[in-house]
């Protein structure tokens, strides 16, 4: 697999002034994203509005952002949710589009009883596109699921041969430093 560098965005989703999505846009952001030295963005994440999306609005999204992608701009579609089913089929929509990778939050309805146990429901996911890199997105201020990350990357390293890293979004610095470190910093 690639391993994604450099600076990713996360853009914001517009929508119409009726609520529908407005990709008329998304050719605009991404030529803005790549004139200023951006590398590549994280489709229908937190900032993306992705949790209030419907699952064929985060579909139409992978597919215009694929459609503008500038050449050699990374893409990482945004799957997660409460359905491990969906994620999935989000997931291997992505791959159909042409995107870089995917990334999921725990599920914060139903919550994983320890790290083991989200590790396996990240597993679920990741073996829906074994060939894509696989990115958990760990922001517990909207998840409310506040493991160490260091604990739920060793189990996930252990079972998902397609994990490619955590996209940290919380102030724990030592857990961070030492999920930068795992494995001579792996991922």
């Amino acid at each position: 697999m690639n391993k994604i560098k450099g600076l990713i965005v996360a853009p914001f989703t517009g929508f119409t002034a009726d609520g529908e999505l407005n990709l008329s846009i998304v050719g605009k952001q991404a030529q803005f994203y790549k004139k200023n030295g951006i590398t590549g963005a994280f489709v229908a994440g937190t900032t993306g509005e992705g949790s209030a999306l419907t699952a064929e609005e985060k579909k139409a999204l992978y597919k215009e952002w694929a459609a503008q992608r500038p050449e050699g701009f990374a893409l990482i579609a945004f799957v997660g949710g409460t359905s491990v089913k969906e994620c999935r089929e989000l997931a291997v929509y992505a791959k159909e589009c042409g995107l870089d990778a995917v990334a999921m939050t725990a599920p914060y309805y139903q919550k994983a009883a320890n790290v083991k146990v989200l590790a396996q429901t990240c597993a679920a996911v990741a073996s829906a596109v074994p060939d894509m890199p696989f990115f958990f997105y760990h922001i517990p201020c909207l998840t409310h699921v506040e493991f160490p990350i260091y604990d739920l990357l060793r189990e996930m390293d252990a079972i998902i041969p397609n994990l490619a890293g955590v996209k940290y979004t919380f102030e724990n610095m030592m857990d961070y430093h030492l999920c930068l470190d795992f494995k001579d910093r792996k991922y």
